[in-house]
């Protein structure tokens, strides 16, 4: 009787975790944001931002003059962003993803902007940053924009398409 009473606890603790576990697991991937309307800016950490443009080619030459070129089957995909930090009182992080529903992309990483252009946002100053991306072609129709990664808080979709 008590093998079986053990058995019935292993089991449902089992159970339970399992439960726990799905239903956690359910939510990754999946990030809610907060869309920001095509041309309108938002204000993260102090920091406004506001999505110039998205540029869409098959090469673009980095601030080392090297070309960077699409691999066969995706797109590169150019976002530049305004920034207003002059009134933030925390350190600036310039992080953004490219954004397809719940596909995103990280920037392309040793890409640096041709000279003039920045990468990275400064402290106390107003700007425009530049963020290269590389896409799957069959993506590019879906891109909806420009995503702030902001650890801190809400996670603002700058909307744009590119072209």
């Amino acid at each position: 009787m008590r093998d079986r009473r053990l058995l019935i606890v292993a089991v449902a603790l089992a159970l339970v975790f399992a439960v726990t576990w799905l239903w956690r697991a359910a939510g990754d991937g999946v990030t809610d944001r907060v869309e920001v309307g095509a041309g309108a800016s938002t204000t993260v950490d102090g920091v406004i931002y506001r999505l110039e443009s998205l540029r869409t080619s098959d090469r673009v030459t980095s601030g080392a003059a090297d070309q960077i070129v699409a691999t066969r089957g995706a797109t590169l995909v150019l976002a530049t962003v305004t920034y207003d930090a002059t009134a933030a009182t925390t350190p600036v992080y310039c992080n953004f993803e490219l954004v397809a529903g719940d596909a995103n992309w990280d920037p392309e990483m040793g890409w640096t902007p041709p000279e003039g252009e920045a990468a990275f946002c400064d402290s106390g100053s107003t700007g425009s940053v530049s963020a290269l991306f590389e896409v799957p072609q069959g993506f590019l129709s879906r891109v909806q924009g420009v995503g702030i990664t902001n650890p801190d808080g809400a996670l603002p979709l700058l909307l744009g398409r590119p072209g």
